[in-house]
């Protein structure tokens, strides 16, 4: 079903030179309790002689959602050379938060500044790793940000003044690019102000 849908996008778009993957994961953070997925599981478990433990069902899921992503990233590069794929990991695999080096996608955007406010040491150490990971060939780990500049929705409102803190922060612990969602608020006044420091 994914690998139609892809079909009819690039089809669409065909002078597109890029494809942006997002919300591709569990949405428990840890797995599918699917009947499929628990087959699966139970395939797995037998062929590789394990016991179902946490560590082996997070072994499990995480190869699968690496692989499935893996098999998406490939089929575009094989319908349409050429085209980039980015995608953002989300939602999180909990077990494992970075697992991106293992991603084969062009740019593989790791989130290391969330909507409502992270400890700073946590920021610089996600994107740490994010940028310094060994990822497969041809892959750049690249850190993502959550932002919303309006007060009083869903997600927790960021000030300009934090932003700025977060980028200063990324940018210290060797962030070079930057994803970025909300990407509408980015061009806010105040924010925008913020970003073209930085650009």
């Amino acid at each position: 079903m994914a690998k139609a849908a892809l079909d009819k996008t690039l089809a669409a778009n065909p002078d597109a030179g890029g494809i942006a993957f997002d919300y591709i994961g569990y949405m428990n953070y840890r797995s599918c309790e699917c009947d499929d997925c628990k087959a699966r599981l139970a395939a797995f478990l037998k062929k590789e002689g394990l016991e179902e433990t946490e560590a082996s069902r997070n072994r499990f899921f995480r190869e699968s959602l690496v692989s499935y992503i893996n098999t998406l990233v490939d089929y575009v590069h094989s319908v349409r050379p050429g085209v980039k794929v980015t995608i953002h990991l989300y939602p999180v695999f909990m077990p494992d938060p970075l697992y991106g080096r293992d991603v084969r996608a062009d740019t593989v955007q790791e989130t290391v500044a969330w909507y409502f406010q992270w400890p700073d040491e946590k920021i610089a150490d996600y994107t740490r790793r994010v940028c310094a990971a060994r990822r497969q060939a041809g892959s750049v780990g690249v850190p993502f940000l959550g932002l919303n500049a309006t007060p009083g929705k869903a997600l927790a409102w960021k000030s300009p003044e934090r932003l700025e803190a977060e980028l200063r922060i990324i940018l210290a612990a060797g962030g070079r690019r930057l994803g970025v969602c909300n990407g509408a608020d980015m061009l806010k006044p105040g924010y925008r102000e913020v970003f073209m420091k930085y650009k």
